[in-house]
């Protein structure tokens, strides 16, 4: 809900500096924002911060849309802990569903932190690590460098580690499992640093 109260009021700024309806309050808007935007934002309208929490907020409203947001952090090891106490064996027939209802908790929290995680650590690393840090340009003329890509990557794959590393022991994940997620955080390292288009989105 906060998501789209900000979405709806960030609009509403936009709109009022566009139109101009309100002349003093849009002049201060105007000054303000004018303090963010890149050549990306050199038309009429700025797009970068509404992009920016459509990219935060989309993974989540769709986790929301199917209810997996609800999904403590802990459902691994609660579940484990419930089949202890039940004297239910690692190999009886319950196992696979518990297993089962793991991952898709799991998998489902992985959606909703998608943004999160790509944006609001991935990017930011990768901005501030290539910002200070960064010597080795992709390729000749690139804003973005290696050691500012490598760090985006490394702090995605942290941030999920902390997120749910400690509920996938003894859930069943597969090595080919983790192999995915990581090519997919290496596909999106990847796609931010090559893009020139809005990477928020």
């Amino acid at each position: 809900v906060s998501l789209a109260v900000a979405f709806a009021l960030l609009l509403l700024l936009e709109v009022i500096r566009v139109t101009r309806m309100v002349p003093h309050l849009a002049s201060a808007i105007h000054s303000f924002m004018s303090r963010f935007v890149d050549e990306r934002d050199s038309g009429t309208v700025y797009t970068t911060h509404i992009a920016l929490l459509l990219g935060l907020a989309g993974p989540i409203w769709v986790g929301c849309s199917f209810g997996w947001h609800h999904a403590p952090a802990t459902t691994g090891y609660v579940l484990q802990q419930w089949m202890r106490k039940e004297g239910v064996k690692s190999g009886s027939a319950l196992q696979p569903l518990v297993s089962g209802t793991v991952r898709m908790m799991l998998g489902w929290r992985l959606v909703c932190s998608a943004g999160l995680v790509s944006i609001g650590v991935g990017d930011t690393a990768a901005a501030v690590i290539g910002r200070l840090y960064g010597r080795r340009k992709l390729h000749d003329g690139a804003s973005k460098s290696w050691e500012g890509t490598a760090a985006g990557a490394v702090s995605m794959l942290l941030a999920l580690a902390l997120a749910v590393g400690p509920c996938i022991q003894g859930c069943g994940f597969s090595w080919a499992s983790v192999a995915n997620l990581v090519l997919q955080v290496l596909g999106a390292a990847a796609l931010e640093a090559v893009t020139d288009q809005m990477d928020n989105l």
